[in-house]
């Protein structure tokens, strides 16, 4: 008699767009951007984080978020770039932002931080950002909010000429 092998279908790539994005990934998303943005404009990055998070019940991510992205501010290996909030699109830098988080949630924090290192941060700013984004994925995950278990970005940096984006204030550099 025959037997029956069912494969597993392999993750579903990060999606080019917000609406694509699963509800978690677009908090953690959104609220990266406002944090972005805000440094840009020289405001407190705490109070729209706070205003998105809050609203699904995840505002005690909001403190570790802010630590993360400050050390990821002052650590990054290359130019970062980030949409501003409003935007439709997701860009890649953006998924190699959502891939280590989601790895941290699930419990993988040595390939979140070889992501990290091999993508956006230095060696250092890896490790220091490791705590703060495992306080994200905890906080998240009581708030129910779980990360999809995606394929990993291309490490290809893409600036889409076509989108209307921002430099984040991870490189200091602003385009709109």
């Amino acid at each position: 008699m025959g037997q029956i092998m069912q494969f597993s279908a392999p993750p579903p790539d990060y999606p080019e767009t917000t609406d694509a994005l699963d509800l978690s990934e677009r908090v953690f998303l959104l609220a990266v951007r406002w944090w972005v943005a805000a440094q840009q404009r020289g405001r407190d990055p705490l109070s729209h984080m706070r205003v998105t998070l809050d609203s699904i019940g995840a505002e005690a991510a909001a403190l570790p978020l802010n630590r993360f992205m400050t050390v990821a501010s002052h650590s990054t290996s290359r130019r970062v770039v980030t949409y501003c909030p409003c935007s439709p699109h997701v860009g890649t830098d953006e998924k190699h932002l959502l891939y280590p988080a989601s790895l941290v949630q699930k419990g993988e924090i040595e390939l979140a931080a070889r992501v990290l290192q091999t993508t956006i941060l230095t060696e250092e700013g890896a490790v220091l950002a490791l705590g703060p984004l495992e306080e994200i994925g905890e906080r998240l995950a009581r708030a129910r909010l779980l990360f999809r278990l995606r394929q990993a970005p291309s490490a290809e940096s893409a600036f889409p000429p076509t989108v209307e984006s921002w430099i984040s204030a991870l490189s200091g550099t602003t385009l709109h």
